[in-house]
Parts: structure tokens; sequence; C-alpha cells
């Protein structure tokens, strides 16, 4: 947006590629809780009888939360202008040198 390259008769298109983004981080995330909770109970019965509705559960939040981290965390950089509104460090002082 700083660069004048994303105009705001993008935004579907960007908030289209965000989520997609976000979905497929997220789906890889959930598959990975959700064979982590599935191995867990063969080898150790750590989760009890209702150990698949705890991978699910594991598995749909971890695809929600990072879905919509995603997209708010992009939508908050590009709104602020992410790292270009940092101002730059000022000059270093220049020190008066005493001649010897």
């Amino acid at each position: 947006m700083a660069l004048g390259e994303v105009r705001l008769r993008d935004w579907f298109r960007v908030i289209r590629r965000e989520i997609a983004a976000g979905l497929a981080l997220g789906s890889i995330l959930g598959a990975i809780g959700l064979m982590r909770i599935l191995l867990w109970q063969g080898f150790f019965n750590t989760y009890g009888q209702h150990y698949l509705l705890v991978a699910m559960t594991v598995a749909f939040s971890l695809i929600g939360v990072v879905t919509f981290g995603t997209f708010a965390g992009s939508c908050c950089r590009s709104c602020s202008g992410g790292s270009d509104s940092i101002p730059p460090a000022p000059a270093r002082p220049s020190w008066p040198r005493w001649s010897t």
C-alpha cells in the first residue's frame, strides 16, 4: 500500500489471498495437531474415550485461529504502513575531536 501497488479497489483480492494463505497454514497445523493427538492416544492412551473429539477441536481451532490471525495481522500491517511507518534511527552525534 505504501508503494502504491495495492489500491483500495483491490481489497477483495487482498482479503481473498490472505484468507487462502491462512486456511492453508491453518490446515497444515491442524493436521499436525490432529495426528499428534491420534498418535499419543494410540501409544499412551492419554486423552481417554473422547480423544477424537479433542483431536477435532484442536484441529479446527488451529485452522480458525491461524486463518483469522493471518488475516487480522496482515490487515493491521497494511493499514498501519508496516515497517515503513517506523522512523529511521537518529544520526549518531558527532563527538568533539580532541587534538593531542
